[in-house]
């Protein structure tokens, strides 16, 4: 084989090895299926119609498909996640996953996963609360103990505390939902 026709091989097989590569990386780098990225910004919305001592219902907010939801406090990682679900799974790119390892997830005090599940595997959808929010509101669940629980489709609903003027200097308005 002449050395022209060696080059043009090995350019042949230098795009092509690009090319895979790339299409690796792009599937892997794209998050989870049945993200929600309004439904913060409705549960926000939700709780300050109900205002303080009303009632946020997910069951009616999040009307899609789901039998239970998993909600991860702030800072919680991989494996809290993974362990709560009873399976693998997070909200970021498998990418992602590899390099952050059980590194925080949620890494502010600001930010809660809602994990949406029908039957034992199936997510139906997730969001994180407040990277959605309009400067000045913030809607957020008070957890006890644990940084995380799960709350069936059915149970009652969340009640609504107002919080405003007990969040960060940042923000406006608030709403805390608890269990009661």
């Amino acid at each position: 084989m002449g050395t022209r026709r060696r080059a043009q091989v090995r350019s042949i097989f230098l795009f092509g090895a690009i090319v895979a590569s790339t299409v690796v990386f792009a599937l892997a780098a794209r998050s989870p299926a049945n993200e929600r990225p309004g439904l913060g910004s409705e549960i926000a919305s939700v709780a300050a119609t109900a205002g303080d001592g009303g009632y946020v219902d997910l069951s009616r907010v999040a009307d899609f498909a789901w039998d239970r939801v998993h909600i991860f406090g702030a800072y919680s990682n991989g494996k809290d996640i993974s362990d709560s679900l009873g399976f693998e799974w997070l909200p970021v790119p498998p990418i992602q996953q590899a390099l952050l390892g059980d590194a925080s997830i949620l890494s502010s005090d600001e930010l809660t996963l809602l994990v949406f599940v029908q039957g034992e595997r199936d997510v139906t959808g997730w969001t994180i609360l407040n990277e959605d929010l309009p400067a000045g509101v913030y809607v957020n669940f008070v957890f006890d103990v644990e940084l995380v629980f799960t709350h069936k489709r059915g149970d009652a609903p969340f009640l609504v505390r107002d919080a405003t003027g007990t969040l960060a200097d940042r923000r406006l308005a608030g709403w805390l939902l608890s269990r009661h």
